[in-house]
């Protein structure tokens, strides 16, 4: 080479040289943008103990494709067993580049930062299936808009709620949901209240239930752990006890006194469970208790506090705090919160803002009135085998440079049957030649659709459009090879 190794480098630092060919084995070309990725990556591995200069390191990857080159030439990339690999590996380098770091980063910290509020809140719902048709989600949203113009004009929540909200648990209450924290909600109602103010109502929001208006009755430090003990005398319906209340201030007035509270415990208290503990009961936090226990525990001041006597549906308690514990450092939840996302419905937060993205870049374009014919065929059990036109068209490298892909009418009403098929069948119900498809089934499988062939463009396009990406998924195919 008439430039030296350094100055090929150095050249290339600058974006002069980035694409240029560095040398060929046979009939391929390993550019100086390639080998800069490489050694940038393994040139401090085992430096400690055999450092190696940029020339000498060339000359080794130098030697690796040659090898490479042999193994293709005897035809080991085509085996059953490699292709089997590859594709695997492959499939797990995808995902990291097919989400929004961004969102997942945020998503977590968001998540930490609600731990230490409790928001009590209280809401008027109107049921709407997860995917109705649009008209449908029109006439639902018109009803809701309704309801809260009637809140604008001065009507009272509770009322209407209690007439006329679809969730008959919460309806009794006024609509008064009680205290929660975060993932205790779908995650739309939940982001609904954290961000809305005390005082507030919001809305409508749009959750799998259906449409909420939502009011934001108060927010509290959160209550998240606390170890207490307590002393219970028995007084419930089913089992009154005339004489509980008197003995349980006689037992307050002892403890005023400075009797132990542990001895007391063990000569008076009627939760068998917990007496040989001396009434200390497991750790609790939110809505892990009866309200009124809740409440006098995480009432008390300081560890060894005790409480007045209370009543609940058991009978009467003192409670004394053992220990209380705050919400944890971020570092430390990190990996517990980082899992429940996996198991939670903002843990496709970061796909569905990628999709967004993706959306907007590829220009979808969906035709409503090709989706309709669609619908109104399969709602009559009509044939579709004339209906032929875009559903969706977006921009595809996969149909050349400038070339668009689509989503005909046949391709949707195809893949509407097919998941009313397996539907009836996982119901034991007759499936043969089914014709007639639900129109709001029917058009549940057009968004993930749309997403899948987003998601294949974008798998399509990550190895031309991302060179970190190409090298990366080339350097696991070429060690499986050679290795």
């Amino acid at each position: 080479m008439k430039k030296t190794l350094f100055t090929l480098i150095l050249l290339a630092f600058v974006g002069q040289l980035s694409a240029q060919t560095l040398f060929t084995v046979g009939e391929k070309a390993v550019s100086v943008d390639e080998f800069l990725y490489v050694y940038g990556k393994n040139k401090d591995i085992g430096n400690q103990i055999d450092p190696k200069t940029p020339e000498e390191y060339l000359g080794l990857y130098i030697a690796f494709k040659r090898k490479v080159a042999e193994a293709e030439a005897l035809g080991r990339d085509t085996l059953a067993a490699f292709l089997t690999e590859y594709n695997t590996y492959y499939r797990q380098l995808l995902k990291p580049y097919l989400t929004d770091k961004t969102v997942d980063e945020g998503i977590v910290k968001e998540a930490y930062a609600r731990m230490a509020t409790d928001v009590r809140a209280a809401h008027i719902m109107l049921d709407l299936p997860e995917n109705a048709l649009p008209e449908d989600t029109a006439k639902v949203y018109k009803q809701i808009l309704a309801i809260r113009d009637r809140l604008n004009r001065g009507e009272s929540f509770e009322t209407i709620a209690r007439q006329q909200s679809s969730d008959s648990y919460s309806a009794v209450n006024g609509g008064d949901l009680g205290y929660f924290n975060v993932f205790n909600m779908v995650y739309p109602f939940e982001n609904a209240c954290y961000n809305a103010e005390v005082g507030q109502m919001v809305g409508p929001v749009r959750t799998q239930f259906g449409y909420h208006l939502i009011q934001v009755l108060d927010k509290r430090p959160a209550r998240y752990r606390m170890t207490a003990a307590h002393i219970l005398l028995l007084d419930s319906e089913e089992r009154p006890n005339a004489e509980a209340e008197k003995k349980i201030q006689d037992i307050h007035m002892s403890l005023l006194a400075g009797e132990d509270f542990n001895t007391l415990v063990r000569k008076h208290s009627q939760d068998q469970s917990s007496l040989s503990r001396g009434g200390q009961l497991p750790a609790f936090g939110l809505n892990q208790m009866l309200p009124e226990f809740e409440d006098a525990a995480f009432g008390l001041a300081s560890d060894g506090d005790f409480s007045e006597p209370f009543r609940t549906k058991l009978g009467w308690h003192i409670v004394q705090r053992l220990s209380r514990e705050e919400v944890p450092s971020f570092e430390r939840m990190q990996g517990e919160l980082a899992g429940k996302i996996r198991r939670d419905e903002r843990s496709s937060a970061s796909l569905q803002a990628f999709l967004a993205t993706l959306s907007d870049r590829y220009n979808v374009r969906i035709d409503e009135s090709a989706v309709n014919q669609v619908l109104k065929a399969l709602e009559k059990g009509k044939s579709t085998a004339k209906l032929t036109k875009p559903v969706v068209t977006f921009e595809s490298l996969t149909a050349g440079l400038g070339g668009a892909k689509t989503i005909s009418q046949t391709e949707f009403a195809a893949r509407a049957i097919d998941a009313e098929t397996r539907r009836l069948t996982s119901l034991n119900e007759p499936a043969d030649n089914v014709k007639k498809v639900d129109a709001a089934q029917a058009y549940g499988v057009l968004q993930p659709m749309i997403h899948s062939a987003l998601l294949a463009e974008a798998e399509f396009r990550l190895p031309l459009e991302n060179a970190n990406f190409r090298f990366l998924a080339q350097e696991y195919r070429e060690g499986i090879l050679v290795f």
